[in-house]
């Protein structure tokens, strides 16, 4: 796993496309603010491992965590 800034992110978004955005912010959060076309899987909620695995059943996909930023 790798930190990856906001700008490589946008860089995915417009160029590739080929990954899965997660967020993991609470339901409240991803409803008043999202990136486009991201997943939202609260880290926060009971049975956050298996709910990630029914939504993302591949573990070869690539994969990008969505959390808080400092803005």
């Amino acid at each position: 796993m790798k930190f990856v800034e906001r700008e490589k992110i946008k860089e995915f978004l417009e160029k590739d496309g080929k990954f899965k955005l997660v967020n993991v912010l609470s339901r409240e959060s991803f409803r008043k603010v999202r990136i486009p076309g991201s997943i939202n899987i609260p880290l926060k909620e009971n049975d956050f491992e298996g709910r990630f695995s029914v939504i993302i059943p591949d573990k070869n996909s690539k994969i990008v965590i969505h959390c808080s930023g400092p803005d």
